[in-house]
């Protein structure tokens, strides 16, 4: 059945391009690039919305009475912008293509590019000037570039692709985007996680796509991708301080769904901690001498040596005179202790919020999993009950056949 509904969906998509007039498919894609506008701080290279046009064959032809049935199926048709950007170091050619998914009947329908700075800040004329497109070709799925920055600034260049697709979703299709996708960077790695789509596609989603991809490449950093049944995952082996971009997609038995938006993380290495060195305490005598001491800092004593015992212990002195010195080592040694009881206090509670955070995790999961079983155990018995019924209909209709013939054998 559902290698039958994609064929019409094909019909339909067809019929649509036969049907539609040219002239309002130009109309509509100058809307929605109008509303689309360059964003401040940008340069933008405003691409011919014709060629678009003129790349979607528009005939008008007649249809038979099933063609305009599946026709009628399109209730509505969605709009999306698909964007990708990389970072051009100087000297350096990237090539790359923005496309629609062609899975999920989706078609190109214009594009733009613009060009900016790595900070941000707006491109100038001699950044314009200096960035040089070899190719820039669109297509009814997406646009191709290539282009190479000759200047000595490193320059960000953005795409976006303008996607149209008809409705409705009831016909078989790719999954949507993920949903509340996330990226927590570390130390040499990046956890990524994920919802499932909101919209399968009318397919068990089979597996998700992952890509962790450098901007700017570099010798040393390289593109990867994997795939995975779980809901998150954790890309290792990554190049510290690289900015990586990371997306995700669903994936059923129609195909490859369509992609998240494009997050941004940079790896880093986690720094330890420099221990403070404590001040080696003076040895304490043991004869029945009288000892210097410093009592609070101020004072200098000199007590029996069989009462510095106590004294040290009860009063936080220390043996000799009182000094500069000796009075700021002291104090060096109780700013010490009390770091560290900081840290401590600081790695305790740092362990309390992440055995939450695993708890909260381990509890999703299990949602997840619960909800995972319950939407299979619905979808067999639901399909166990379309057999039950229409076993029940084969043999209500077997038993008034049956009637009929008695009927006629009767007369």
């Amino acid at each position: 059945m559902q290698k039958g509904k994609s064929i019409i969906f094909k019909k339909s998509y067809n019929l649509f391009q036969n049907n539609i007039n040219k002239k309002s498919i130009f109309i509509f894609a100058l809307a929605v690039f109008a509303i689309g506008s360059v964003t401040p701080g940008s340069f933008a290279y405003a691409e011919n919305i014709q060629q678009f046009s003129d790349s979607i064959t528009l005939e008008t032809s007649s249809s038979t009475s099933t063609e305009q049935n599946n026709l009628d199926a399109i209730t509505d048709i969605e709009f999306r912008t698909v964007t990708d950007f990389h970072t051009y170091l100087p000297n350096t050619q990237l090539r790359f293509d923005v496309s629609c998914n062609e899975l999920a009947g989706e078609f190109a329908i214009g594009y733009n590019t613009f060009l900016q700075k790595s900070n941000g800040d707006s491109a100038d004329v001699n950044d314009v000037r200096n960035f040089i497109f070899l190719q820039k070709g669109s297509s009814e799925t997406g646009a191709l570039i290539d282009a190479v920055n000759t200047g000595s600034n490193t320059l960000k260049l953005t795409a976006e692709v303008t996607c149209a697709k008809l409705l409705p979703e009831s016909l078989p299709t790719v999954p949507y985007t993920p949903t509340e996708f996330v990226v927590i960077t570390g130390e040499n790695q990046a956890t990524v996680s994920w919802e499932e789509p909101i919209f399968d596609g009318n397919s068990i989603i089979s597996k998700y796509e992952l890509s962790a991809m450098p901007d700017p490449k570099t010798s040393s950093s390289f593109d990867v991708f994997v795939d995975t049944e779980d809901l998150e995952f954790t890309f290792d082996g990554l190049v510290n301080g690289i900015t990586y971009k990371f997306q995700v997609n669903a994936v059923n038995e129609i195909g490859s769904g369509i992609k998240s938006e494009i997050l941004t993380g940079t790896t880093f290495e986690v720094a330890v901690p420099t221990p403070t060195p404590t001040p080696n305490p003076l040895p304490i005598p043991t004869s029945n001498e009288k000892i210097t001491l410093c009592h609070n800092d101020k004072v200098t004593l000199y007590l029996p040596s069989q009462a510095i015992d106590t004294h040290l212990n009860n009063h936080g002195d220390y043996l000799g005179e009182c000094t500069e010195n000796f009075s700021i080592s002291n104090k060096e040694h109780k700013e010490a202790d009390r770091l560290a009881k900081q840290e401590a206090k600081k790695l305790q509670l740092e362990s309390d919020k992440a055995q939450r955070e695993a708890d909260r995790l381990a509890q999703q999961e299990a949602d997840k999993a619960q909800k995972q079983a319950d939407r299979l155990s619905q979808q067999e018995a639901d399909k166990a009950q379309k057999q039950a019924d229409r076993l029940s209909q084969q043999e209500a209709k077997r038993i008034q056949l049956e009637e009929k013939q008695a009927k006629k054998l009767t007369n």
